[in-house]
């Protein structure tokens, strides 16, 4: 027994023995940058949001490699910066797992369709799907509608002024609209905890990136004594309470009405039937409602700022999509908006090219479970986080000539017959990509056609003075400033 037992170990050994080493073989073929020793990439990350931001984009800049690996301490990271290699990742079903720097957000948004896997995942997406069918988003730009208007008459206060930082109102006018529609909860304009939850949710975000850029606050002893775990714990009990309180009025109106699913429900209504049907928990109801508001308000909020960022700089773009609104509403009535939105092709084209220079979210990440061949031939090991840089995607000069152009005509029909599915990332692709995409391309149309029927947007910043920083989603280091005048 006992030599069987020893052969048994020295088996467990050899295994182990053989896996390390095959890591460490195919580790070291991948190309990369010099990396300090046992530190790796690390000291690199220590610096402010905007420096670290800069970094990572030289990283990425600095051979024009297909791929290329980042080590912080014994974590292996790998880039994939072509599209063939970039499609081999997202569109398989083996590679479905969540990078692990995503489990930094779990205390906020838990484990559900966000950052969960297998069937779990499987399951969440589709209970959840309904919620952004044409069917629902025909019903939503309903009210989208009503608070583009609302919002154009803020504008009217704003227009008097020197100029306006627009991330605090697009912010506050966005996340009213998600509550009304995704969670069906319309809430008061005046609504004090509708502005700490937005602050909230920004201060989670570079806590978020201040804690991944320290790779010993994974020991857990060590983060309990820092104080940004004890702020982090006051800020997620703000963001927890909102959605708590949206949730519980939610579930009296089922108790008062009953709970009777009509076509279009948003989604709160779908989780809430569905607990009832005992397909999803009740606990886990709040985690997916934390994950869509964040994933609903942040990005939608994001592409709307940009857009209007560079309209005000563009103003021959800004006058042509004045001219497509103008034509477009001066045809039809309230009765055929959802087609009137659709039909707007040029604005289309202006948030996508929006996209692609400022992506929402400017890396995804997945972690492999086996091994994985790139079509350039690279073979990752077992065990890596492989990053995808949207950011540094969109600006590679192969796939965009001349990349820090703005030039919507990127996006007509005839310039996007020849480009690689995955060369456009702005709402990730494969099973995993981004379920909330016609949501959110239709609420930036409705907001930004609003305000460019009523006025015009003046540069005060422009795309050259602006500072990019590292956070969840693509935010400037100052609030982006423009003014607008009635025309």
């Amino acid at each position: 027994m006992a030599i069987v037992s020893l052969l048994v170990l020295l088996a467990i050994l050899m295994v182990k023995w053989w896996s390390n080493r095959r890591r460490a073989d195919l580790t070291n073929k991948l190309p990369g940058p010099y990396h300090y020793p046992f530190f790796g990439a690390l000291p690199h990350f220590l610096f402010s949001p905007d420096k670290t931001w800069r970094y990572l984009h030289k990283f990425a800049k600095a051979d024009a490699l297909p791929i290329y690996k980042t080590l912080v301490l014994n974590t292996l990271y790998v880039n994939l910066m072509v599209p063939e290699d970039i499609q081999v990742l997202l569109s398989s079903g083996k590679y479905l797992n969540k990078g692990q720097t995503y489990q930094l957000l779990e205390p906020w948004v838990g484990k559900g369709l966000f950052n969960s896997s297998g069937m779990k995942w499987w399951e969440r997406r589709k209970m959840t799907g309904p919620a952004f069918s044409i069917g629902t988003m025909r019903k939503f730009v309903e009210a989208f509608k009503e608070h583009a208007e609302r919002f154009t008459q803020l504008i009217e206060r704003e227009s008097k002024k020197e100029y306006t930082e627009i991330e605090p109102l697009v912010s506050k006018g966005t996340m009213h609209v998600v509550c009304e529609t995704v969670m069906g909860t319309k809430l008061d304009e005046d609504n004090e905890e509708v502005g700490k939850y937005l602050a909230a949710s920004h201060r989670i975000g570079e806590l978020f990136i201040h804690q991944l850029s320290r790779p010993w606050y994974a020991f857990l002893p060590i983060y309990l004594l820092t104080p940004s775990y004890w702020e982090s714990r006051k800020v997620l009990k703000v963001l927890h309470d909102f959605t708590h309180n949206i949730i519980q009025e939610k579930w009296k109106n089922f108790a008062i009405k009953g709970a009777s699913l009509k076509r279009g429900a948003g989604l709160l209504d779908l989780l809430i039937e569905n607990s009832l049907d005992e397909r999803i928990p009740v606990a886990d109801i709040r985690e997916e409602a934390d994950a869509f508001m964040f994933a609903g308000h942040d990005t939608t909020t994001s592409m709307i700022c940009f857009a209007l960022l560079l309209l005000a700089s563009h103003s021959e773009v800004q006058q042509k999509v004045y001219e497509e609104v103008e034509e477009v509403f001066s045809k039809t009535d309230d009765s055929t908006f959802y087609e009137d939105l659709q039909s707007m092709r040029y604005l289309d084209q202006v948030l996508k090219e929006t996209l692609r220079l400022y992506p929402s979210g400017p890396m995804i990440s997945r972690y492999i479970t086996e091994e994985m061949t790139t079509h350039t031939g690279y073979i990752l090991p077992k065990g890596t986080n492989v990053n995808v840089r949207i950011y540094d995607i969109h600006h590679d000069p192969r796939l965009y000539p001349d990349p820090y152009k703005f030039d919507p005509e990127r996006f007509s029909p005839e310039n996007c017959k020849n480009r690689h599915p995955f060369a456009y990332l702005a709402f990730s692709a494969g099973p995993r990509g981004c379920m909330g995409n016609k949501f959110s391309l239709l609420m930036g149309k409705t907001i930004i056609s609003s305000i460019l029927r009523e006025y015009e947007v003046m540069p005060v910043d422009t795309p050259k003075s602006i500072t990019l920083v590292a956070h969840v989603v693509l935010k400037t280091k100052e609030p982006i400033k423009l003014k607008f005048r009635r025309r």
